[in-house]
């Protein structure tokens, strides 16, 4: 994920820039063109999300860029989707690459670059899930979703393209093919094992589901995977857990990623949280915020009257308002401010996904309603014949 206002990301030994809000206005310009040329200077890129949404509005950003001469090789463009096949060609042009989140793209607004149009236009693109209230759960999601709209495209991509767009492609969009992205000799051996031996190992990758997935090794380093396995190759401390309807274990390096990874209340630095610690603890907060605010305030050395006779203060701060007579494409595609809700007395929080596609989330892909009901079928019958869990209650995870 990357802030919304721009801000730097370091995951691992690798730095990103990006920006959420679009630039609206010809004083942001010259601010940019420097991220541009910094971005460029690493050879790296900068992740823009260009062009959003099916109006002139959205259009008007794509202008904005063009005219003041900001596509460039190292502009990664999010979603574009109100541009047109030529549009999409003078991005090619410039060497700015496409970020392609269908899913997403279709639930909020019925639209997506055509595989045939990506094609056609030479431009270089990777796939992403986007973010979770429209996004898919995964990029293995997220591929059955761009190989559906290959298939009624005519098929002007290959598996192997699609396999390329999550591995060498979006690497090279990122700017650290250098390190990863491909099996070579000096690589940082980031590798996914799936389960079975297809005819076409692009293909299998894209009809996987959590179900088939053996094996993820970052860096050198087995992290997660069947329990058998990750108890054979022992990469250390591990924590058993069920996804997909499979005994699995997780293994996280402590002394790497708690280093300031996790803080306390009290701001000190903390010890990073098992997987069940942080499902647990989000739970709680989810399930009662005035229970779990109470035991936060004490802990922080204050006391429980601290709350007393200012439970009507307590609030929830939201990325995007959501005024109770807005739809959620309302909510979603408006640029609306951060704005704080004031929580009601019984409220009670969502409750925390499956760490896999399950039956729920299955069922509130069938609701959308700016789906092609083609899509939906599709997605329900490779899930519940590869994967028979998807189908029945819910397995695993939070």
């Amino acid at each position: 994920m990357l802030p919304a206002d721009g801000g730097e990301l370091a995951p691992r030994r690798f730095v990103l820039r990006g920006r959420v809000v679009t630039m609206t206005g010809e004083d942001e310009v010259e601010r940019f063109r420097s991220t541009l040329k910094e971005a460029a200077a690493r050879g790296g890129a900068y992740i823009y999300h260009l062009a959003e949404g099916v109006d002139q509005k959205a259009y008007d950003c794509f202008v904005l860029l063009e005219r003041n001469g900001l596509l460039a090789s190292s502009l990664a463009a999010v979603h574009a989707l109100a541009l047109g096949p030529q549009d999409l060609s003078r991005l090619a042009g410039a060497g700015s690459k496409l970020l392609w989140s269908p899913l997403s793209n279709l639930v909020l607004y019925g639209e997506t670059q055509g595989p045939r149009d990506i094609r056609d236009s030479g431009i270089a693109f990777a796939i992403g899930s986007d973010w979770s209230p429209t996004g898919s759960k995964n990029l293995l999601e997220e591929l059955k979703v761009a190989w559906w709209l290959n298939l009624q495209d005519g098929s002007p991509l290959s598996a192997f393209d699609l396999a390329r767009s999550v591995t060498a492609q979006a690497a090279e969009t990122l700017g650290w093919h250098g390190r990863l992205g491909t099996l070579r000799p000096g690589m940082l051996a980031d590798l996914l094992v799936l389960r079975g031996r297809g005819e076409d190992p692009y293909l299998q990758l894209i009809e996987a589901t959590e179900h088939d997935v053996g094996l993820v090794v970052v860096g050198g380093v087995p992290r997660y995977g069947d329990l058998a396995t990750m108890e054979d190759l022992d990469p250390g401390p591990l924590e058993e857990l069920e996804v997909a309807g499979r005994k699995r274990a997780f293994h996280q390096d402590p002394e790497v990623e708690g280093r300031g990874a996790f803080r306390e209340p009290d701001g000190r630095p903390g010890a990073f949280p098992s997987l069940a610690a942080a499902t647990d603890l989000l739970t709680r907060a989810l399930r009662d915020p005035r229970r779990f605010a109470s035991v936060q305030v004490q802990r922080r050395g204050l006391t429980s009257a601290t709350l007393e006779g200012h439970e009507e203060d307590l609030t929830l701060e939201l990325d995007y308002g959501r005024p109770d007579d807005w739809s959620l494409v309302d909510w979603l595609t408006r640029r609306a401010p951060v704005v704080v809700r004031r929580v009601p007395t019984e409220w009670r929080g969502p409750r925390l996904d499956a760490l896999h596609v399950d039956a729920e989330h299955l069922e509130t892909v069938a609701k959308q309603p700016n789906l092609p009901s083609g899509l939906k079928h599709y997605l329900a019958d490779v899930y519940t014949r590869r994967a028979p869990h998807a189908a029945g209650a819910r397995t695993g995870g939070p």
